[in-house]
């Protein structure tokens, strides 16, 4: 068995078991190691080596520890080995230094519900969309989450409508909950200031969601959109669309933006081309929300190009709230909770 079919194997072993273990991969060295680029261990959830090599019995124990916390928070981490310094690095003076990227990897949460009434047909719809692992229970059993009863559950929602909304927003606080952010809105996080005067008001018809440029993020949210009942316009190159539910409309350009009333929510993630003149267009026109996938710093550089010394009440940019959004679906999610709070 070759090094990379074995990898792969014991890989699905660590999974089957539903446990939490980290992937070590050496991606740099400086000097002399023993480990060359491209070297891989498996840690275990007790912190030792289920597989492969990093390097000598320090450099892998160093390794091993910090794997264990790594797989605690949930986030990846470069880790710097010193293999210079025999008191202050790891305790064998090799003459060098390496980096080590250490992957968590997480078993799927297990959300179990009564699927009995529209909010939990909902929250379980978005849950195997983020890849959570779903099953029924009985009709008379609370929800749970990884075996723990929800006691922050929401109520059951009369309209669909509603119940979708309302599963949206618990999913969005739970994550911001569970990894200790604000869940508030990100330009708020960072101190970024809008303009004094009110967004255009929300209009009362069937809310319309405008999507500019093909992203993984646009995706989700095309996915979320269509979930909670709303028109989707797609904005995008030409052969970009086929990832898209069928459903929504699409064939239109930057040059030609339709739906520019305040029924319409704008979400812009053109990959920095052009971002200025698309939010001059949107920004222009009475939507109640134009978001911007950038940076803070990125932010910044669009509104100096778009001629905006203060952000519009309507920008939100960076778009979504403070969750700790990792995947394109959490961004998606993070971005269609703060269009959501504006109604």
């Amino acid at each position: 068995m070759s090094s990379a079919t074995d990898f792969i194997h014991q890989y699905s072993v660590l999974c089957a078991a539903r446990q939490p273990f980290a992937v070590a991969t050496v991606i740099a060295i400086h000097g002399s190691s023993a480990a060359k680029p491209g070297a891989k261990m498996l840690v275990g959830p007790d912190g030792l080596n289920a597989w492969g090599w990093v390097g000598g019995g320090c450099a892998e124990r160093h390794v091993c520890e910090e794997s264990l916390f790594v797989i605690s928070t949930g986030v990846p981490r470069i880790l710097q080995v010193d293999l210079e310094e025999e008191v202050f690095g790891v305790g064998m003076p090799c003459g060098g230094s390496m980096e080590v990227f250490i992957d968590p990897v997480l078993p799927a949460r297990r959300l179990c519900l009564a699927d009995d009434h529209p909010l939990q047909v909902a929250l379980a719809a978005l849950a195997q969309r983020s890849d959570w692992q779903v099953e029924k229970t009985a009709t008379d059993q609370a929800p749970q989450l990884d075996g723990v009863t929800l006691t922050d559950f929401p109520p059951p929602e009369a309209q669909k409508t509603e119940a979708t909304a309302a599963a949206i927003h618990w999913l969005a606080q739970r994550l911001a909950s569970e990894r200790g952010r604000s869940g508030k809105s990100l330009r708020r996080v960072k101190n970024m200031a809008n303009a004094l005067l009110p967004p255009p008001p929300v209009g009362l018809g069937r809310p319309c969601l405008l999507l500019l440029g093909h992203h993984r993020v646009n995706e989700e949210l095309a996915w979320l959109g269509t979930f909670l009942g709303w028109h989707v316009c797609l904005c995008a190159p030409p052969g970009a669309a086929a990832s898209y539910p069928a459903e929504i409309e699409r064939g239109h350009s930057r040059a030609d933006l339709p739906h520019l009333n305040a029924n319409t929510r704008a979400f812009v993630a053109t990959q920095h081309r052009g971002d200025h003149t698309s939010l001059q267009r949107l920004l222009s026109a009475p939507l109640p929300y134009v978001g911007l996938m950038a940076s803070a710093r990125r932010t910044q550089l669009v509104l100096e190009l778009a001629d905006m010394p203060t952000a519009p009440a309507a920008l939100h940019a960076p778009a979504g709230l403070d969750l700790g959004a990792i995947t394109p679906f959490e961004i998606a999610l993070s971005v269609m909770a703060e269009m959501l709070s504006l109604s």
